[in-house]
């Protein structure tokens, strides 16, 4: 079940007013975020991702994770995420995600093909094709399409998620606002937290209206108190 939210609704539709800025044209442009990873304080590594213009008009957002410093000592991993899709002002559509995990003791691979003409979404990693519910996400494209529906003014965001296994149903519940300091900069943001996933874990986001609501703060928090906690270190506008 849902949980029950507090809502500040005169702040977020001020704060909302704060998007329309020559520095924020990040979904009609381009851009380029790094983002810290800490585990429960402790420093992982570093998380680049890249939204850029293809040849066809479509758009690639890209990520890359990798371990440093004394993590690195330990964790060799490597993985490599893409995303092909389309962004309009009602929302986010991908085509297709690509996920790519190398360096260490596992290797995987898969990718997810959304046939939307269908309705199927091909999968590779279960070597299935699923159901594709209209406005799927990816693992990667649902970053965009929160920051589309903020700014479509939502309080809920409800979207299906397509990962390695299946296709999940999530919502966002904006609960306030909140000035958070970050390595990039202190920033107004909303705050949005999500339904219990699977039972055991939750999503905290801290979105900022200033950069038509890019996220700027990522939390996943366990049953048990583990948390995990991307931050922005770095934003290069085009």
């Amino acid at each position: 079940m849902p949980i029950q939210f507090v809502r500040t609704l005169g702040t977020i539709f001020l704060l909302a007013g704060m998007t329309h800025t020559a520095s924020a044209q990040l979904l009609q442009k381009g851009f380029e975020t790094v983002y810290e990873v800490h585990h429960n304080s402790i420093y992982l590594g570093d998380t680049t991702r890249k939204l850029s213009r293809l040849q066809n008009g479509q758009w690639q957002y890209g990520s890359h994770t990798q371990a440093k410093g004394f993590a690195s000592m330990f964790v060799k991993d490597k993985i490599v995420e893409s995303s092909k899709l389309d962004i309009t002002l009602n929302g986010v559509k991908p085509y297709e995600y690509l996920y790519d995990q190398s360096g260490g003791k596992r290797i995987r691979n898969f990718k997810l093909e959304f046939l939307w003409d269908k309705k199927i979404l091909n999968n590779t990693y279960l070597k299935e094709q699923l159901e594709l519910p209209a406005g799927t996400q990816d693992l990667l494209s649902f970053v965009l399409e929160i920051m589309v529906q903020l700014q479509n003014n939502k309080e809920t965001l409800e979207m299906h998620i397509a990962d390695k296994k299946r296709v999940d149903n999530y919502q966002l519940q904006v609960i306030g606002t909140e000035t958070i300091e970050t390595p990039y900069k202190s920033l107004p943001t909303i705050v949005t937290l999500s339904n219990k996933i699977k039972d055991r874990m939750q999503f905290k986001i801290w979105c900022a209206p200033s950069l038509q609501y890019l996220p700027i703060k990522i939390m996943k928090i366990e049953d048990d108190g583990d948390e995990d906690v991307m931050s922005l270190k770095e934003l290069i506008t085009n």
